[in-house]
């Protein structure tokens, strides 16, 4: 079986080696302490090429447009229940996740993970403190998630971001 990280090499995607980590779990395969040792595998739904690379070229855009080029992040794509997206930091890897839904078409995966990656954004900029919920220094605990600041600001540089890696698509300027 090729590997995804066979396919990218193969395909000049990434280089040997990446500073990101991409992968597509098969959600049967995952608990919670072999999550991040399973070898890169893609669901059987998904195109290899297509969703792989639109997934690694859009974290590439919007990491460069966020000015978080260099941060590492490793990105999967998984069943999620409740949302499209989340991030954490995962100790074990020294590294940002983010995990975004294999349940969502691919514009609400692109997106999700634009919002994610604002999120990094903010966390690594110091305006966020995620675990505290505080924002620019000022708790917000026990605020509705709809109205906190650093939710409204992800909602709106996703969207900006999404239309703009799109139209970047679609105008050449991002080849997939």
């Amino acid at each position: 079986m090729t590997t995804l990280k066979e396919i990218l090499l193969k395909d000049g995607i990434v280089n040997e080696a990446p500073i990101d980590t991409f992968q597509t779990i098969n959600p049967k395969e995952i608990n919670s302490d072999s999550q991040f040792m399973l070898p890169i595998r893609l669901m059987e739904k998904h195109d290899r090429s297509t969703i792989s690379t639109r997934i690694i070229k859009a974290t590439e855009f919007f990491k460069n447009k966020l000015n978080i080029g260099k941060t590492p992040v490793k990105v999967n794509v998984i069943s999620l229940t409740k949302d499209d997206g989340e991030i954490r930091y995962d100790f074990n890897i020294n590294s940002h996740v983010i995990n975004i839904s294999s349940n969502v078409n691919e514009d609400r995966q692109i997106r999700a993970l634009a919002h994610e990656l604002t999120h990094l954004q903010q966390i690594v900029s110091g305006r966020l403190d995620y675990n505290n919920k505080k924002w620019l220094g000022k708790s917000y605990v026990g605020v509705d998630y709809k109205i906190q600041p650093w939710e409204s600001e992800a909602r709106t540089s996703a969207a900006e971001l999404w239309v703009e890696f799109n139209r970047s698509v679609r105008d050449g300027k991002i080849k997939l």
